[in-house]
Protein backbone atom coordinates (compact mmCIF):
# COMPACT_ATOMS: atom_id res chain seq x y z
CA UNK A 1 0.00 0.00 0.00
CA UNK A 2 2.80 2.49 0.91
CA UNK A 3 4.68 1.49 -2.65
CA UNK A 4 1.91 2.59 -4.33
CA UNK A 5 1.43 5.49 -2.71
CA UNK A 6 5.38 6.71 -2.82
CA UNK A 7 4.99 7.01 -6.75
CA UNK A 8 2.06 9.32 -6.88
CA UNK A 9 3.76 11.61 -4.23
CA UNK A 10 6.89 11.42 -6.07
CA UNK A 11 4.89 12.75 -9.42
CA UNK A 12 3.26 15.52 -7.28
CA UNK A 13 6.45 16.74 -5.55
CA UNK A 14 8.33 16.77 -9.40
CA UNK A 15 4.81 18.57 -10.82
CA UNK A 16 4.90 21.47 -7.81
CA UNK A 17 8.49 21.85 -7.93
CA UNK A 18 8.82 22.18 -12.08
CA UNK A 19 5.81 24.10 -11.73
CA UNK A 20 7.67 26.76 -9.05
CA UNK A 21 10.53 27.00 -11.60
CA UNK A 22 8.16 27.27 -14.64
CA UNK A 23 8.54 30.18 -17.40
CA UNK A 24 5.77 32.85 -16.26
CA UNK A 25 7.00 36.15 -19.02
CA UNK A 26 3.52 36.05 -20.72
CA UNK A 27 2.10 37.33 -16.87
CA UNK A 28 1.31 40.98 -17.27
CA UNK A 29 1.94 42.74 -14.19
CA UNK A 30 0.44 46.11 -13.48
CA UNK A 31 2.42 49.54 -14.46
CA UNK A 32 4.64 50.74 -12.37
CA UNK A 33 2.45 54.07 -11.34
CA UNK A 34 1.40 55.54 -8.13
CA UNK A 35 -1.44 52.91 -7.99
CA UNK A 36 1.42 50.28 -6.37
CA UNK A 37 2.31 51.19 -3.30
CA UNK A 38 5.61 52.72 -3.25
CA UNK A 39 5.08 54.80 -0.78
CA UNK A 40 4.39 51.62 1.70
CA UNK A 41 8.30 50.41 0.76
CA UNK A 42 10.46 51.74 3.46
CA UNK A 43 12.97 54.51 1.58
CA UNK A 44 11.02 54.33 -1.43
CA UNK A 45 9.32 57.88 -2.80
CA UNK A 46 5.37 58.16 -2.71
CA UNK A 47 5.13 57.11 -6.30
CA UNK A 48 6.79 55.74 -9.30
CA UNK A 49 5.32 57.38 -12.17
CA UNK A 50 6.30 55.24 -15.91
CA UNK A 51 9.33 57.28 -16.74
CA UNK A 52 9.34 55.89 -20.41
CA UNK A 53 11.96 53.53 -20.25
CA UNK A 54 12.57 50.41 -18.96
CA UNK A 55 13.20 49.08 -15.16
CA UNK A 56 12.70 46.52 -12.58
CA UNK A 57 11.91 45.11 -9.79
CA UNK A 58 13.04 42.08 -7.91
CA UNK A 59 11.16 40.45 -5.06
CA UNK A 60 13.09 38.38 -3.07
CA UNK A 61 13.68 37.05 1.15
CA UNK A 62 16.31 37.22 3.14
CA UNK A 63 16.67 33.43 3.91
CA UNK A 64 15.73 32.04 -0.04
CA UNK A 65 18.95 30.53 -0.92
CA UNK A 66 17.59 30.81 -4.38
CA UNK A 67 17.09 34.14 -3.60
CA UNK A 68 20.74 35.14 -3.61
CA UNK A 69 22.17 33.42 -6.22
CA UNK A 70 19.67 34.92 -8.64
CA UNK A 71 19.86 38.57 -7.38
CA UNK A 72 23.51 38.63 -8.10
CA UNK A 73 22.67 37.42 -11.56
CA UNK A 74 19.86 39.66 -12.24
CA UNK A 75 22.02 42.88 -10.67
CA UNK A 76 25.05 42.28 -12.81
CA UNK A 77 22.39 42.32 -15.98
CA UNK A 78 20.89 45.04 -14.65
CA UNK A 79 24.10 46.86 -14.54
CA UNK A 80 25.40 45.69 -17.56
CA UNK A 81 22.29 46.66 -19.94
CA UNK A 82 21.61 49.50 -18.08
CA UNK A 83 17.74 48.73 -16.58
CA UNK A 84 17.63 50.63 -13.08
CA UNK A 85 17.12 47.97 -10.78
CA UNK A 86 15.61 47.69 -7.53
CA UNK A 87 14.98 44.82 -4.84
CA UNK A 88 12.57 44.52 -2.78
CA UNK A 89 11.60 42.27 0.02
CA UNK A 90 8.95 42.17 3.12
CA UNK A 91 11.94 40.91 5.36
CA UNK A 92 13.48 43.81 8.03
CA UNK A 93 16.10 46.31 7.17
CA UNK A 94 18.52 44.69 9.68
CA UNK A 95 18.03 41.09 7.56
CA UNK A 96 18.52 42.77 4.52
CA UNK A 97 21.24 44.86 5.18
CA UNK A 98 23.20 41.30 6.02
CA UNK A 99 21.58 39.53 2.73
CA UNK A 100 23.42 42.71 0.55
CA UNK A 101 27.12 41.80 2.50
CA UNK A 102 26.30 38.35 1.64
CA UNK A 103 25.25 39.17 -2.12
CA UNK A 104 27.14 42.27 -2.81
CA UNK A 105 24.11 43.13 -4.82
CA UNK A 106 24.11 47.24 -5.40
CA UNK A 107 21.10 47.72 -6.67
CA UNK A 108 18.66 49.47 -3.78
CA UNK A 109 17.04 47.52 -1.62
CA UNK A 110 13.44 48.79 -0.27
CA UNK A 111 11.33 47.03 2.70
CA UNK A 112 7.40 46.02 1.55
CA UNK A 113 6.98 45.05 5.69
CA UNK A 114 2.82 45.41 5.22
CA UNK A 115 3.17 43.12 1.62
CA UNK A 116 1.06 45.36 -0.06
CA UNK A 117 3.41 45.72 -3.12
CA UNK A 118 3.47 41.95 -3.02
CA UNK A 119 -0.18 41.72 -2.91
CA UNK A 120 -0.75 44.59 -5.78
CA UNK A 121 1.87 42.56 -8.12
CA UNK A 122 -0.40 39.04 -7.28
CA UNK A 123 3.29 37.68 -6.15
CA UNK A 124 3.25 34.40 -4.87
CA UNK A 125 6.93 32.80 -4.93
CA UNK A 126 10.19 34.18 -4.67
CA UNK A 127 12.55 35.16 -6.25
CA UNK A 128 10.05 37.12 -8.74
CA UNK A 129 11.35 39.35 -11.58
CA UNK A 130 8.77 41.99 -12.50
CA UNK A 131 10.49 44.05 -15.67
CA UNK A 132 8.27 46.64 -17.21
CA UNK A 133 9.31 47.64 -20.95
CA UNK A 134 9.44 51.38 -21.98
CA UNK A 135 5.44 51.56 -22.73
CA UNK A 136 5.02 50.39 -19.06
CA UNK A 137 4.24 47.10 -20.01
CA UNK A 138 5.06 44.47 -17.31
CA UNK A 139 6.10 40.99 -17.34
CA UNK A 140 6.50 38.46 -14.55
CA UNK A 141 9.49 36.03 -14.45
CA UNK A 142 8.83 33.16 -11.36
CA UNK A 143 11.65 31.47 -9.76
CA UNK A 144 15.29 30.87 -11.07
CA UNK A 145 14.76 30.69 -14.79
CA UNK A 146 18.08 32.86 -16.53
CA UNK A 147 16.85 32.27 -19.99
CA UNK A 148 13.72 34.63 -19.39
CA UNK A 149 15.20 36.74 -17.42
CA UNK A 150 17.74 37.75 -19.91
CA UNK A 151 14.42 37.70 -22.40
CA UNK A 152 13.08 40.32 -20.22
CA UNK A 153 15.80 42.30 -19.66
CA UNK A 154 16.80 42.53 -23.67
CA UNK A 155 12.99 43.29 -24.21
CA UNK A 156 12.91 45.35 -21.55
CA UNK A 157 9.90 43.63 -20.28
Amino acid sequence: MIRRLLLPLALLVVLVAAASQRETLGEHAPPPSARLPWGRLTGAPTAVPHTGRPHALLYVSATCPHCEGLARYVDSLAASTGVPLVVVSADAPSAMTAWRARTGVRAPILTDASRAMQRALLLRFVPTLVAWDAAGQGRRVTGVNRRAIRRAFAGGA
